[in-house]
């Protein structure tokens, strides 16, 4: 039987509305056996071990999300407010610097997408080669007469 990510994930996501976060946690540990560059169920799992006041492994989790995906500005903002409860105001003002940075990156990567690739054009002047003869189909040789 396959397991549905989509499905685990909504499951998650309830489980986390109810405040059933041991059972959202494991929802989101399966959605990550299955999808392990998910950096956004990272992000949601910390928040519930945020909530269960599992404060180390909240920030393992949005670091791991961060490590993923360096843009994730809501992680880093997350690692901020996380550590500046906890009485961090150093680690609290780099990742509240981090998530600048990496709302900065998102923003230039979705002004200036990558080019697509493509096939390089052809020198100026070029003309096709002459023989075309490959480009002709086998007329012998193919299917042996029955």
């Amino acid at each position: 039987m396959s397991i549905n990510r989509n499905k685990v994930l909504d499951a998650a996501r309830k489980y986390q509305a109810r405040g059933q976060y041991d059972k959202a946690i494991g929802d989101f540990n399966e959605v990550i056996r299955l999808q392990p560059n998910s950096s956004s169920a990272y992000f949601k799992r910390g928040i519930a071990m945020e909530m269960m006041h599992a404060n180390d492994q909240a920030v393992a989790s949005y670091l791991h999300a961060t490590e993923i995906d360096p843009n994730y500005a809501a992680a880093y903002r997350r690692l901020a407010e996380l550590y500046q409860r906890q009485g961090n105001a150093d680690l609290a003002q780099q990742a509240s610097r981090d998530a600048d940075q990496a709302a900065e990156r998102a923003k230039q990567a979705e002004q200036n997408p990558p080019p697509t690739e493509s096939l390089p054009e052809p020198p100026a002047g070029a003309t096709a080669p002459a023989n075309t003869d490959l480009l002709q189909p086998p007329t012998t040789g193919l299917f042996p007469d029955a």
